[in-house]
């Protein structure tokens, strides 16, 4: 009987290693595409950051991408391992957390499997591993005696007792369970005791055989029945026994300094006692004494053993190093790949081996270990024929003039707090400072030493229009641009960093603000250059400097962000008008809506305008509309826009989305947000099946009412690739035919009326 199931939860739940299990997932075809969690420990909920309610029963791909174990998503690596019942072990780099782990993976039923990660960063030294892992051995696995001869105990057993048969049960160590592990004599003779008490010996756990024993000494169990724990009817088991010619039972437990290592049972003849008590008593006390000495022995070499291949697979090197420095043993070497062999180093002084300056403080390290007697460490570099390598040392006392040594690689992680170090300090779309860099620098260089400090504060006029009409990419382009053109414009030594979405800082030491002026003229011209480009780069300044020590840069910052902010009032309109014209131009060259379209829906609005009555604000309304109804198409791919066939529902639900773009794009400006509602309704259906809102009837703004039946008319009426043209009459009855579910009838009443009194101006004529 080994632990039980909730002595091994307790034990799960309390490893400071993280650990979960999960459940592969297939597809039809039968290959793993994902995991669901099916149970983890404290330590595996730590490290994720979800409670046991947000992550048992998730699917991994719906929540470890994000966190900092997104790397250990591999469903296919896993299933093969789940449905195979095997094992593996990975080493991942995790980025957000900045250390190295040995993710263990592995299956004992099919379709799960279990995942422990292991912190490799930081290797305890030799005699804490051995410590820890000698510990572990004893309190949680124990050692069997696989390897004694049980049957030698048996037989000698047999011979002084003069019993029928012998049995010999042992221990597991740290189990309650007593393991059968050898017999002698007659084996029917202890088949017919099982028998009687319904039960094998092998099953039988120490309570059940416990009644009367004492430490070595012989004890006659008074009937069989003691075995279960239970009485029979008086006279039954007597009856038993004499049918099958059992007799006595014996049991003499086999104790050592207080461990009980196990028992025999003899089965004495017929109507017979145990021959020479003391004989098998004294043998029963040296076989408790053997078994106690083998298990100690068998201990100590399995965990040799053991704790020799650990080291041997520790990637580092274990040697002991003298008081002068010389190496007196290698216990663990490099491979082929790192940076010394065995015989390079063992018998030699370190700093005959590593360059100056490396020896002499790996050396001062040795000396400086066993001066404090504690763990010390070293880091050095060394120049390899594979590039550079970078070591660590950690050394404690080992004795008065020796230390041990645990030399790591740490390249890769010095690689990789470098990679760190310069993300936290650095944007990643233009590569500038960032802000938290910003922010450091601004307090260290604000002494008097660098007085006077200019700070320039930028932002890019228009971003998020461009944003909302082009699309993210194409504004994540004009930053970069931005980006480039401020640094060009730069002094070595001045710092830039991108301070928000669409803002930069110049932060300029020793520089007055005539300075200052000069780069801000600089800048400004260059983004005069880029007045021919598709986008151009349009930029909103603010200058601001530190003369006195008494001032604080802070408010410097926010006199620049000031000034910045009126200068981009005073830019804001122009910049929006540039870029309407642009956004118009682009959709005309990638759709049909050529400048004759916009000049016929000109014309029919403002007769169906006049003829209803709208008074001239609203006139001009409805003709900004008509220019502007349809600019949520930017963002449509022109091979969508211009398909000459039917669209697919994927295409059709692309191509509904333009309203609410259009819509977007109108509210960011202040000249055209009064029309932005219309925007958003002009594919809006009189009898509510339109999108995107479902308006119906006078829901829908009047507006946008006349905007979708000139349009829709106009369509009809002149070339698309995607729909055959109608005569005039023919789109008459169209519009007759969806007045009062697409149409308001009576402003399609109206439309129809001018197109029978009035002829439209003919192509290219203005209106």
């Amino acid at each position: 009987m080994g632990l039980q199931k909730d002595e091994y939860r307790f034990l799960i739940e309390e490893m400071p290693n993280p650990w979960a299990l999960q459940k592969i997932i297939l597809d039809s075809n039968g290959d793993p595409v994902d995991f669901v969690f099916q149970d983890a420990n404290q330590a595996f909920l730590s490290l994720t950051g979800f409670s046991r309610a947000e992550l048992i029963g998730e699917r991994a791909s719906a929540i470890l991408p994000g966190t900092s174990l997104a790397q250990l998503f591999r469903p296919q690596k896993y299933g093969e391992i789940a449905l195979n019942l095997g094992e593996a072990e990975f080493e991942d780099f995790l980025y957000e957390l900045g250390r190295w782990f040995k993710v263990s993976v592995f299956s004992r039923e099919k379709g799960f499997f279990s995942i422990l990660i292991t912190d490799i960063i930081d290797y305890k030294n030799k005699k804490e591993a051995l410590g820890f892992l000698s510990i572990y051995t004893e309190e949680l696995l124990g050692l069997p005696f696989a390897d004694f001869d049980f049957k030698l105990l048996t037989d000698r057993f047999l011979e002084i007792s003069n019993s029928q048969a012998v049995l010999l049960r042992t221990r597991e160590k740290g189990s309650e369970c007593l393991i059968t592990r050898s017999w002698s004599g007659d084996r029917e003779w202890i088949e017919k005791a099982e028998e009687i008490i319904g039960e094998k010996f092998w099953k039988l756990d120490q309570n059940m055989v416990s009644h009367g024993s004492t430490a070595n000494k012989l004890i006659e169990l008074e009937d069989l029945q003691n075995f279960r724990g239970e009485k029979l009817i008086p006279g039954q088991m007597e009856k038993r026994k004499n049918e099958l010619g059992i007799g006595s039972v014996f049991k003499i437990n086999l104790v050592h300094l207080e461990e009980n290592l196990g028992d025999f049972i003899l089965f004495a003849r017929t109507g017979d006692d145990i021959e020479n008590r003391r004989a098998v008593e004294l043998f029963a006390k040296l076989s408790g004494i053997a078994l106690a000495r083998f298990s100690r022995e068998k201990r100590i070499r399995d965990s040799e053993k053991y704790h020799r291949s650990i080291i041997e697979v520790i990637p580092d090197i274990i040697a002991r190093f003298g008081l002068d420095g010389t190496c007196l043993d290698l216990i663990s070497g490099f491979d082929e790949k790192r940076a010394f062999s065995t015989e390079e180093l063992t018998g030699k002084e370190i700093t005959q081996m590593i360059p100056e300056g490396a020896g002499e403080r790996f050396y001062s390290c040795i000396k400086r270990t066993l001066l404090t007697k504690s763990l010390q460490f070293v880091e050095y570099k060394l120049e390899r024929p594979k590039g550079e390598l970078w070591l660590e040392g950690r050394m404690v006392p080992s004795g008065e003039e020796e230390v041990l040594a645990l030399i790591r690689d740490i390249t890769e992680n010095k690689k990789a707090r470098e990679k760190l170090r310069y993300i936290s300090f650095h944007d990643p779309l233009t590569n500038l400072r960032n802000r938290v860099f910003l922010e450091e620098e601004m307090e260290r260089l604000d002494t008097e030493r660098q007085l006077p400090i200019s700070i320039i504060m930028l932002d890019i006029n228009g971003l998020k229009f461009v944003n909302d009409s082009f699309g993210h990419k194409e504004g994540d382009q004009l930053i970069k641009r931005a980006a480039n053109i401020i640094s060009s414009c730069c002094r070595k030594e001045d710092i830039v960093a991108r301070f928000g979405g669409d803002e930069f800082v110049l932060l300029l030491p020793q520089t007055p603000e005539f300075e200052a002026e000069k780069i801000h003229k600089r800048i400004l011209s260059r983004c005069e250059q880029t007045k021919e480009d598709r986008i151009s780069v349009s930029l909103s300044l603010g200058v601001a400097a530190k003369g006195n020590p008494g001032e604080s840069l802070k408010e410097v910052l926010n006199l620049a962000e000031d000034r910045m902010y009126k200068n981009k009032l005073f830019k804001s309109k122009s910049s929006r008008g540039v870029l309407i014209s642009i956004l118009l131009k682009t959709l005309g060259e990638k759709s049909h809506e050529t400048e004759e379209h916009t000049q016929r829906l000109n014309w029919l609005a403002q007769k169906v305008g006049e003829k209803i009555g709208l008074p001239p604000s609203e006139l001009d309304r409805l003709l900004l509309l008509i220019s502007l109804h349809d600019i949520g198409k930017i963002n449509i791919p022109e091979t969508i826009l211009c398909k000459p066939s039917e669209l697919n529902e994927l295409e059709w639900e692309f191509v509904k989305k333009h309203p609410e773009t259009g819509y977007r794009i109108a509210r960011s400006t202040a000249e055209f947000s009064h029309v932005a509602s219309e925007i958003l309704a002009h594919h809006e259906w009189w009898d509510g099946t339109g999108y995107p809102k479902g308006l119906k009837g006078e829901q829908i703004p009047l507006l946008s009412r006349i905007a979708a039946v000139v349009d829709a008319f106009d369509v009809m009426t002149n070339y698309r690739p995607y729909k055959k043209t109608l005569s005039t009459r023919e789109a008459r009855e169209e519009l007759n035919r969806c007045a009062g579910t697409q149409f308001d009838p009576e402003i399609m009443e109206v439309l129809v009326k001018i197109i029978r009194e009035e002829q439209r101006p003919s192509e290219g004529e203005q209106v």
